[in-house]
């Protein structure tokens, strides 16, 4: 055997026990089939109105502005209706099984929001209800990835055909349907969807790798991307003096404090100054009316407007300079205040008083209660935010029966309505990403919280108790990865021991003060967060619900994992990994270098050393 042949034959064979090697340490291989590129004929897909619901119009054509090359088109107008969709036939030569749908994806604008279907052999139909965007595309107006898991038991719905909850291969056909959030105005209600390179794909699980990033499109106060999370987070608070409580809200790193208080002001002075004692910053929510002016009702009259705005004056008179924020009504929609018409009277005098007693006040409106995007757009057309710092929002919702996918959209349209009504350009904002990233004025998510009774009734069971830990920790990241400058949890303390009564298992700590798990995953999350600034993600491959979210530290990183959807589970190779704890912090022993992760897991943290020559790759 010559030299030459030599070397070459050894270095085929470390090649070979390389990826021997890698394949025992647990990576993933992950294959795809094309269905769809456009590229060819086309004369098979089709466009469907859903006309059980008549009214929508549309059409599809075929562009060459495509992702690569050609991809569908559909266009819409959805003022009538409720979706329109494309038909797309799969190739009768794909006769294998596969476990999942890719495709790539782009629309016009914010007002939609996707669903699937896929029909087998037998003509039944498995509907996959309100696809959610990856949080790492979150601010992206351009091309991303959209995975659907063939997973029966994650179909909204099935009908006709075998009518068994049974998927049969070969499959045959695909429906790529959109809806919109608002019809009204007939304005907002037109629209595209574009898709491109449709592919069934065999998962097996995600091989992380962490030289593939993306950054967070949020900044901080130097103009970079990254942002701290602990000066953002906040808890909200029954009025108390029990030093127990408060030192509890500090231990754990929360830096806000919620709460409500009513005219007679001497009992807070003391809460204020034991707040202040302890670094907290409070946001005072100036609510609801008072029986003298409104008996029963929310301030609507002109009467009990100008003694609500009294009220609010008389607070920020007494709180001047004290770091104290205001928000002017508690869930004005859901609250006694039915009109956006009728909230912005409230807020325009509102924030007139507020000025007088302190003018350099911060002032949010009113905290909707959920993503009421007409009422927002109402009260906003009205003037009923202008002055205002903020814009406050109550995202309940997401994490109670299922995952926190759907955030990524629902805020994607709250901050694109928000935005019909200011300029960027008037700020001097020149990023491709405003209407999505950047409002004026910002959102704050000033309360979101979760009860223990929501997954089985009983709010003190152990396994309940494990899924609201980690439900809450994950919506903690979803509201970083959201940008929210404060993000507000009810409630700090459990409001009874009934264990069956939804309104009495909100809180974080027991009704005797004891930790529950929640408490003790915030305090893990927070712990890792305290000395490192959140960036970006690192890139996830194949998977349509794992969110890996980088904390950048001095000397070290930490990837935390999680999954946005509550009812999949994912497999996770890391390779380079220094070492893994789990949500309480908990050391965890990795088989080949793989993690089974799932939203009831809460996340997984993974540390990893600073590789200089991997991050500046980052930046090219």
């Amino acid at each position: 055997m010559s030299r030459e042949t030599t070397r070459s034959f050894l270095v085929t064979t470390l090649l070979l026990l390389s990826l021997v090697a890698l394949c025992r340490a647990g990576s993933y291989t992950n294959t795809r089939t094309l269905i769809e590129n456009f590229e060819g004929t086309t004369s098979q897909i089709s466009f469907y109105n859903g006309a059980e619901f008549p009214g929508a119009t549309g059409s599809i054509v075929i562009t060459t502005a495509g992702y690569s090359g050609k991809a569908l088109n559909m266009t819409f107008n959805l003022s009538g209706g409720n979706y329109v969709a494309a038909n797309i036939p799969i190739p009768s030569t794909l006769t294998a099984t596969y476990n999942a749908i890719a495709f790539k994806t782009k629309s016009c604008n914010t007002n939609n929001w996707l669903t699937f279907r896929v029909f087998d052999s037998t003509g039944q139909v498995f509907q996959f209800q309100s696809l959610n965007r990856p949080f790492e595309n979150y601010h992206s107006l351009n091309w991303y990835e959209q995975i659907v898991m063939l997973n029966t038991s994650l179909a909204s719905g099935s009908w006709g055909g075998a009518d068994d909850g049974v998927m049969h291969y070969p499959l045959s056909s695909i429906q790529i349907l959109t809806s919109v959030y608002e019809n009204s105005p007939a304005s907002i209600a037109n629209g595209c969807v574009l898709v491109d390179d449709i592919y069934a794909l065999n998962f097996n699980g995600v091989n992380l790798d962490t030289s593939k990033f993306v950054w967070t499109p949020f900044k901080n106060a130097n103009g970079t991307n990254g942002i701290d999370m602990l000066s953002r987070m906040g808890v909200a608070l029954h009025y108390t003096t029990n030093t127990a409580i408060l030192d509890a809200v500090k231990n754990a790193g929360f830096q806000w404090i919620r709460f409500k208080g009513v005219y007679d002001f001497t009992v807070y002075d003391n809460f204020l100054t034991l707040l202040q004692a302890r670094g907290l910053k409070v946001l005072w929510i100036l609510t609801y009316s008072n029986d003298l002016y409104s008996p029963g009702t929310a301030p609507l009259t002109a009467t009990a407007i100008s003694a609500y705005a009294n009220y609010s004056r008389a607070a920020a008179k007494r709180y001047a300079r004290k770091g104290v924020m205001y928000e002017v009504y508690n869930e004005a929609d859901i609250q006694g205040i039915p009109t956006g018409t009728q909230y912005a009277n409230l807020a325009k005098a509102t924030i007139s008083a507020i000025y007088e007693g302190d003018p350099s006040a911060l002032i949010s409106t009113t905290g909707l209660g959920g993503f009421n995007y007409a009422y927002l757009r109402e009260y906003m057309q009205q003037g009923g935010s202008k002055g205002y710092n903020f814009i406050g929002l109550h995202p309940y919702g997401p994490g109670k029966a299922y995952g926190y996918g759907p955030l990524c959209d629902q805020m994607r349209k709250f901050r694109s309505v928000i935005n019909e009504f200011t300029s960027l350009s008037t700020f001097g904002v020149h990023s491709n990403y405003g209407s999505v990233v950047t409002t004026y004025p910002p959102v704050l998510d000033t309360e979101w919280g979760l009860s223990s009774t929501d997954y089985n009734g009983n709010g003190l069971d152990a396994t309940a108790l494990r899924l609201h830990a980690s439900l809450v920790a994950n919506r903690m990241l979803a509201g970083l990865a959201m940008g929210f400058p404060l993000s507000v949890y009810y409630d700090m303390v459990n409001d009874g021991t009934d264990a069956t009564e939804r309104e009495y298992n909100f809180g974080l700590l027991y009704a005797d003060l004891t930790e529950k798990p929640a408490m003790k995953a915030v305090k893990q999350l927070f712990n890792i967060a305290r000395s490192r600034m959140f960036d970006g993600y690192v890139k996830v491959v194949d998977s349509p619900s794992l969110v890996a979210m980088r904390f950048m530290g001095q000397s070290d990183y930490i990837v935390v994992i999680w999954a946005g959807d509550l009812n999949t589970y994912t497999n996770v190779y890391l390779p380079g990994v220094v070492s893994v704890v789990n949500i309480f912090g908990n050391a965890v022993t990795l088989s080949g270098g793989n993690l089974k992760i799932g939203a009831v897991d809460g996340p997984y943290y993974a540390t990893y050393k600073k590789d200089s020559a991997t991050l500046a790759s980052q930046f090219q």
